[in-house]
């Protein structure tokens, strides 16, 4: 197994169990476990969603699939992304129930 499939296995393990609000070693101090923005960018990219970049560095990306449209913010690596984030973008783009 390369290392691109090992960290999206890593990837789609962290979300399901983010998911399914599962405790595991992964969680963060309030039990939830959490993705970053990288993460969720990689799955999206993954299910056919494309990216446009802002101009003046707004930290947001736009991403697009089907016709829709949400905002994805990238604010670090170190930051994880809330539960209800997470959902509002899945759901902005009619992925709540794909992923």
């Amino acid at each position: 197994m390369d290392c691109a499939s090992a960290d999206f296995i890593r990837m789609l393990f962290r979300y399901f169990l983010f998911i399914f609000n599962t405790s595991v070693d992964l969680s963060t101090s309030d039990g939830q476990p959490r993705m970053n923005a990288s993460e969720l960018k990689r799955l999206l990219k993954a299910k056919g969603c494309t990216f446009e970049n802002h101009r003046g560095g707004s930290g947001h990306l736009t991403v697009l699939y089907k016709g829709r449209k949400t905002q994805l913010p990238m604010h670090g690596s170190g930051k994880d992304l809330g539960k209800g984030l997470v959902k509002a973008i899945l759901k902005d783009l009619g992925l709540e129930g794909e992923i």
